[in-house]
């Protein structure tokens, strides 16, 4: 491999120090030199400057391998353990006309509610909500909003705060992970919010279909 033969050049290099103290970087190392220094999380790395740049492996001694950033795999990928990280979608929706704030049917047309829904069998992170959904009364001043609720508790939404005409409209949000968390066991379900301004006449919605993204920790 690659590393072995990095490796082997070390072993053989005529390179008096090759500990370094410090972070290496450009700055400090002359072209080809190679040095072994921990990062600032504590991981012991073999450093190389070679045409200006510099490049860094990280070593293990119990079998785990760090990446910093991106991870290319040109072939296949066989995972035997757990796939950390991973995203699942859980959705709802309603075909009759919604004139006020309520809850999404699921899959199999029972209604949601704040016992009612998808119950957790991880921890994991809220990431997205999406929905598609009909105008059919734009109202005066409305407002939609596709909410993500936790055990009864909105923690994350999109909305449609400029409603313009009827027909067929769409909303998403993204949001990072462990920004609106879950544990397992919590109950999460889908809820449509209308709203106005004082005064103002409700808009009305049908052929709602939405849903939820989230992250699992393990």
């Amino acid at each position: 491999m690659a590393k072995d033969r990095e490796v082997r050049k070390l072993l053989n290099t005529k390179q008096d120090i090759i500990e370094f103290k410090g972070i290496p970087s450009t700055g400090n190392l002359e072209n080809g030199q190679i040095a072994f220094a921990k990062d600032s999380t504590g991981q012991l790395a073999l450093y190389r400057k070679y045409f200006g740049k510099l490049w860094k492996s990280y070593l293990s001694h119990n079998g785990d391998q760090v990446v910093d950033r991106d991870l290319k795999v040109g072939g296949s990928l066989t995972v035997r353990g757990n796939l950390k990280g991973t995203r699942a979608y859980f959705g709802g929706g309603n075909a009759s006309a919604m004139t006020s704030t309520g809850y999404l049917k699921s899959f199999n047309g029972l209604t949601m509610s704040s016992t009612i829904g998808y119950r957790m069998l991880r921890d994991g992170s809220v990431t997205g909500v999406s929905a598609n959904y009909n105008i059919t009364d734009e109202g005066t001043d409305g407002i939609i909003r596709i909410r993500v609720f936790k055990n009864g508790s909105s923690v994350f939404h999109a909305s449609n705060t400029s409603i313009s005409g009827t027909g067929m409209n769409s909303i998403s949000a993204t949001q990072a992970r462990y920004v609106d968390v879950f544990s397992n066991g919590d109950i999460m379900s889908l809820n449509v919010e209308i709203a106005v301004e004082a005064g103002s006449d409700y808009p009305a919605v049908d052929d709602v279909i939405a849903y939820f993204e989230v992250v699992f920790n393990d």
